[in-house]
């Protein structure tokens, strides 16, 4: 059985794993998809981990102790 604290852990690595990725392309590096502009991979990617991140903040933000 998974319990809160478990999920709350969860999250809070997810967070740190989107972070890097984000510190990762914001530094420079692009992502390299088949048939897509790196740009635009990368813009993407960026948008879509932003948007993870702040769900993951929202999810935490109700478990301040925890966090």
């Amino acid at each position: 059985m998974v319990t809160i604290d478990d999920l709350v852990a969860n999250w809070i690595e997810m967070r740190t794993t989107i972070k890097q990725q984000l510190e990762h392309f914001k530094s420079g590096n692009k992502m390299r998809v088949p048939g897509m502009d790196s740009e635009e991979a990368t813009a993407e990617a960026v948008d879509r981990l932003e948007k993870c991140l702040a769900e993951i903040e929202t999810l935490l933000r109700h478990y301040p102790a925890r966090d």
